[in-house]
């Protein structure tokens, strides 16, 4: 189970109970986070009283590590790119192509049937039932949080100034900050842009990077309690990809290394300072 298990409904417990029973590995998502820091000031308000009252329910449970990627479309791309390169045929591209598409497809089966199973929905896993989502006119994604959110994504700044002095901030900054290696993608999508070395792949991994914007965007909280912008590193991977099909490059620049060292350090900091 990748997380989120509990803070859903009246049986966390039960639910974890369940896994156990199945013997299954069940990693921390950031809602058994949350039930872990309770005295945490910055919780107050944010789901406050669902929140303490799972904790109670969980009361003794231990919790370990989540982990999330997602590359489908930009790996077929790859795929495909290197079908063409070796010239093969249709058939046999496809021959070699149907064991893993039939595998994907199938855990994406198995994971609509458990959402129907719970919600009668195979695309809800539950996060539109979440408080902070049910108390708003507008739910959990809406166009109307473009306005603000844009700000925040492309130029929110890391902490702000309290009579205290400098606070970390704990609700999402820009995706250039929390990722350091989004900056570095920008600058070579303009370099490649200019010299004209787009092919299909990196422009996969532009429409699957700007539809990932896009809806990150249109999200009501950005990803909620948690310093950095995590729903941004979905975009991660698809910056590796872009560095590694680019016939020019070995190794990172002086200047790329420098940057990344900086932003690990940063957010090495600032996740200390805010979880720890």
């Amino acid at each position: 189970s990748l997380g989120d298990q509990v803070n859903f409904g009246p049986q966390s417990r039960e639910v974890l109970q369940r896994l156990e029973s199945l013997h299954a590995a069940m990693l921390l998502g950031n809602h058994e986070e949350r039930c872990t820091r309770l005295e945490d000031p910055a919780l107050s308000g944010y789901n406050w009283a669902l929140l303490h009252w799972t904790a109670r329910q969980l009361e003794g449970v231990r919790f370990d590590l989540p982990t999330d990627m997602r590359l489908g479309p930009v790996l077929l791309m790859l795929y495909l790119e290197d079908a063409r390169r070796m010239h093969l045929r249709p058939r046999r591209w496809l021959k070699r192509l149907l064991p893993g598409l039939v595998l994907g497809l199938g855990v994406a089966a198995c994971y609509g049937a458990y959402n129907y199973a719970r919600f009668g929905n195979i695309f809800e896993f539950g996060h539109n039932y979440l408080p902070e989502f049910i108390r708003s006119e507008q739910g959990q994604f809406s166009l109307s949080y473009i306005a603000d959110n844009w700000r925040t994504l492309f130029f929110g700044a890391p902490f702000h100034l309290t009579e205290g002095g400098l606070i970390f901030e704990q609700f999402g900054f820009s995706m250039f900050l929390s990722c350091p290696i989004l900056f570095c993608n920008l600058v070579w999508l303009c370099k490649d842009l200019c010299l004209r070395r787009m092919n299909r792949t990196k422009w996969t991994i532009l429409a699957m990077g700007a539809l990932n914007v896009v809806l990150l965007l249109a999200h009501r909280t950005l990803g909620g309690l948690q310093f950095g912008l995590r729903y941004a590193l979905e975009l991660v991977p698809l910056s590796f990809v872009w560095l590694l099909i680019s016939p020019d490059r070995r190794a990172l620049t002086r200047w790329e290394s420098a940057l990344l060292g900086l932003g690990l350090a940063f957010n090495l900091l600032g996740g200390i300072a805010v979880h720890v």
